[in-house]
């Protein structure tokens, strides 16, 4: 049983990085979290790839002081799903605007399943996971949901302040 939930896990990082590939490159708009990694990226010489394995090692560290829980899921998220995004996105395929808006709409599918297959292998959440459920656990006010649009916000400010495509995606 442990063995399907791990190739499962497996299966879902490339999934999702897949995903964000399509995303990105649609050109017309991305998450937040994506937002600010891309901000990053153009105000310092570094992958996109790399700046959301900085982050989730931040994150990690953040993670940890709150005392969330950390799972085996939680550290491949941060080594493998920017790195192969980085990997996807050597491909340089630039679509035309309505291949753009198929591939926006493709990538919230994908990305949706990658969750999927991510959350249901059941072995741990990625670090910003974890640190929304740590931050709501200290919080004894904010809804979950609150403290999710609070977090999101934040990034995807700091990531258009940073020069990051911001689009309808």
């Amino acid at each position: 049983m442990y063995s399907k939930r791990f190739i499962r896990l497996l299966i879902s990082m490339p999934v999702f990085a897949f995903g964000a590939t399509l995303s990105i490159q649609s050109g017309i708009g991305v998450n937040a979290w994506d937002t600010f990694a891309l901000g990053i990226t153009n105000v310092l010489p570094i992958q996109y790839g790399t700046v959301v394995l900085l982050t989730g090692i931040f994150v990690l560290f953040i993670d940890i002081i709150l005392k969330q829980p950390i799972g085996f899921g939680t550290l491949l998220d941060i080594m493998i799903i920017g790195k192969t995004t980085d990997l996807f996105l050597s491909f340089e395929f630039i679509p035309q605007i309505t291949l753009a808006i198929i591939l926006l709409i493709t990538s919230l599918f994908i990305q949706s399943f990658g969750v999927y297959l991510y959350t249901s292998a059941g072995l741990s959440v990625g670090p910003r996971d974890a640190m929304l459920i740590a931050i709501a656990k200290k919080s004894n006010h904010m809804s979950i949901g609150t403290i999710k649009a609070i977090i999101e916000i934040s990034v995807f400010i700091i990531g258009f302040m940073l020069g990051a495509p911001v689009g309808i995606g």
